[in-house]
């Protein structure tokens, strides 16, 4: 199950949607900033915020501007995390309408910001640089690829570092992020001001702290085969079958890599400290959700020939692992309803239906995301399909080929319909059910019922 955390205001899609706007403030009398008097609730926060997107909609961004600086200099008074942090980006998004190179210059105010931070404000700040230098770097890719590193000095002028540098600085960043000591402990809830929780409610409660949301978004970055064009020279393969280990097992393996920098190394790496995380704390949804995207992920990235076979073994050991439970209320059923929908998925993707809908029906009671898709697996399953396919072109008078693929159908009608150019022009203009409501009255040569085998 992939419960994405996205932060709605990134540096990246800040910069972006403003690129295309215009400020009236350099023609338009200011509308004055309305005085800021802040107390620590995030009611008065929201009303603040609230004028400044009114602000901003009408094209008045140094007026916007003035409110977003005095909630970032109370906010950094109060140390309220999520404030700083939406103050410094709306900062950025709102001052590049004042002035040229936009985006390099937020990242310099960024990098001043993350190195006078400390805490969660630094993991933010690192993973939010990471997504801005990565950001810039497939902004300008065809423009950057004929680069060279320089050698022999140290080059801090980002516009002119090379495309490998860019990654490289994004990758560091991630990774850096999820060292930061402390972030396990900040609830998601106490960042809300940051947050787009899907409608998945399930979210702050299988993976509810910082440290989940910022790896996650680490490992995406190292999963991204985009990231892949600044790789060392010895590439690192996933062809050992331990990353199909069980959890403790696959925590416990040293895997080794040529080069320690490589992507996939690393997230193979980030996996087994976040399922030890969940492990050490005893969250039950939370270590089975990161293990089947760690068993998602070796499987897409393995090289191994019989990987179908270590994939679907390893979800069904992880299942008989798992604690039963009766209770379709309870954490028990939706872990077990969880990693059994992921096994009847995997069989139905390669035709194996029959075996895919009994496991489906195994754990498909309830409100858990598991127990929803298995019962949509049935569903899928149990719809009648058909599909048929002729040939392009016949020679007349020939006996033509047509291929018939279905499903969940006892018997398939046929009629034959004298076709001519106009019948033709005249389908071509009709639109969905007019289609077949048209053909319907048609004048028929011959028709045939067919009993197919179930």
């Amino acid at each position: 199950m992939r419960l994405i955390y996205l932060l709605p205001i990134t540096l990246y899609t800040l910069l972006v949607i403003g690129a295309c706007s215009t400020s009236r403030d350099s023609n338009t009398t200011q509308t004055p900033a309305p005085s800021v008097s802040l107390s620590d609730t995030n009611e008065t926060y929201d009303a603040l915020w609230h004028q400044v997107d009114s602000l901003d909609k009408i094209k008045l961004p140094k007026s916007a501007l003035k409110i977003v600086e005095e909630i970032l200099r109370d906010a950094r008074e109060q140390e309220r995390t999520a404030q700083i942090v939406k103050a410094l980006l709306y900062r950025e998004r709102l001052s590049k309408h004042l002035r040229e190179d936009s985006y390099l210059i937020s990242i310099d105010t960024l990098e001043q910001e993350l190195s006078a931070s400390s805490g969660p404000l630094k993991a933010l700040l690192y993973s939010l640089l990471a997504q801005a230098y990565d950001g810039y770097a497939k902004r300008n890719r065809y423009m950057l690829q004929g680069r060279t590193n320089t050698v022999a000095f140290e080059n801090t002028d980002v516009s002119t570092w090379t495309l490998a540098r860019l990654q490289q600085q994004a990758a560091a960043y991630h990774w850096q992020a999820t060292q930061v000591e402390g972030i396990a402990d900040v609830p998601l809830s106490e960042l809300s001001a940051l947050l787009r929780i899907g409608k998945d409610s399930s979210a702050y409660q299988y993976l509810p702290t910082l440290y989940d949301l910022i790896t996650r978004r680490a490992i995406s970055y190292y999963e991204d085969t985009r990231s892949y064009l600044s790789q060392p020279a010895d590439r690192f393969y996933i062809d050992q079958a331990e990353a199909f280990a069980p959890v403790e097992a696959f925590i416990a393996h040293d895997f080794r890599a040529p080069d320690t920098a490589h992507y996939q190394y690393k997230a193979l790496q980030l996996y087994q400290d976040w399922l030890a995380h969940c492990l050490e704390r005893d969250r039950l949804m939370a270590t089975v959700v990161v293990n089947i995207e760690r068993l998602e992920f070796v499987y897409g990235k393995s090289i191994l020939p019989d990987k179908d076979e270590l994939v679907y073994t390893a979800f069904a050991d992880y299942l008989e692992q798992l604690p039963d439970s009766r209770y379709v209320d309870s954490n028990t059923y939706a872990a077990r309803a969880e990693v059994n929908y992921y096994i009847a998925g995997f069989l139905q993707g390669r035709g194996k239906l029959r075996e895919a809908y009994d496991i489906a029906v195994r754990y498909d009671q309830g409100d858990s995301y598991g127990a929803t898709r298995s019962r949509q697996i049935q569903f899928d399953i149990l719809t009648p399909k058909l599909s048929v396919k002729a040939e392009h072109f016949v020679a007349s008078e020939q006996a033509a080929l047509f291929r018939v693929e279905y499903r969940n159908i006892e018997q398939l009608h046929t009629r034959l319909i004298p076709w001519s150019s106009s019948q033709a022009e005249t389908y071509r203009d009709k639109r969905g059910i007019e289609k077949r409501l048209w053909l319907a009255k048609q004048a028929v040569l011959r028709q045939r019922a067919y009993t197919l085998d179930v």
